[in-house]
């Protein structure tokens, strides 16, 4: 059975890993090409870097998406 700190110390890492999923994937394969980002390393970055990885790509990638969208 699972406490609350448990289940929050899930969440600290699931939550941001599945939102930053969630927005790599729902952005458009042109608009990656657009922005010489690689939509498929972003994904992997995600996901083997719990915490960090979407950190990274909400401060690295999405600006840089945002200017080319």
């Amino acid at each position: 059975m699972l406490r609350l700190p448990e289940i929050l110390l899930i969440a600290v890492y699931v939550a941001p890993t599945v939102w930053a999923l969630s927005d790599i994937l729902r952005v458009p394969t042109d608009v990656w090409a657009d922005s010489q980002q690689n939509q498929a390393l972003w994904t992997v970055i995600a996901l083997v870097l719990p915490l960090l990885g979407p950190l990274l790509y909400f401060f690295i990638a999405r600006p840089r998406l945002n200017e080319t969208a």
